[in-house]
């Protein structure tokens, strides 16, 4: 049977839950690094929904899933190939990614998670226009899933249109540096909290 994060995306329905086509057409132009960067401050406002699952080997596998998440940034930032390759085989071997089905529970969040952190480190060390529509895929299906059960996109948050912000900066510098990268966090932040906000109310 075909694992989930094998399955591959179907562009016909990308846009229904956010406007991933125009990102996909807008950042075929930055390169494999930035392009990853952008992956990994998207996939950043949706950290918070690690913390659904609320089980002892939900929390465990958060952390693991989050200490790849940063191991991944730093690759990618700093431009370690060797890194970057290393923690895509990690992300791909992850018990969450070798399921033959996806899960019915809150585990579901955190494999859509590693399969959006795959596609992103693939979009970079592949130099992967397919991983990265893949990647947004994935971040589309975590945003229907959350709508499905009760959560909604913060307002004049939206995650595509802060992809193509910063697209649009990305394409008029001459270089992406780390305090670059740490300013635009800093503009994905306030869509983070809010995600944040709604999963702790959701746990109260």
């Amino acid at each position: 049977m075909e694992r989930a994060v094998d399955q591959k995306p179907d562009t016909l329905r990308l846009g229904t839950v956010m406007n991933a086509e125009g990102v996909a057409g807008q950042a075929v132009r930055l390169t494999p690094r930035v392009r990853g960067v952008l992956c990994l401050l998207a996939l950043w406002v949706l950290e918070p929904v690690l913390s659904l699952d609320l089980s002892e080997t939900g929390r465990d596998a958060a952390h693991r899933a989050w200490t790849l998440y940063e191991q991944a940034w730093d690759a990618v930032l700093n431009a370690s190939m060797p890194l970057a390759a290393q923690t895509e085989e990690l992300v791909a071997s992850s018990d969450e990614l070798q399921l033959d089905e996806e899960p019915y529970d809150a585990s579901l969040y955190r494999l859509y998670f590693l399969a959006a952190l795959l596609y992103a480190l693939g979009s970079y060390t592949s130099d992967s226009q397919d991983d990265f529509v893949a990647f947004l895929q994935r971040i589309s299906d975590t945003i229907q899933v959350l709508n499905s059960d009760g959560f909604s996109a913060p307002d004049g948050m939206a995650i595509d249109r802060l992809m193509l912000e910063a697209i649009q900066e990305l394409e008029n510098c001459s270089e992406l540096t780390a305090p670059l990268a740490e300013e635009l966090r800093g503009r994905f932040s306030p869509a983070r909290a809010a995600w944040q906000r709604a999963v702790q109310s959701s746990r109260s």
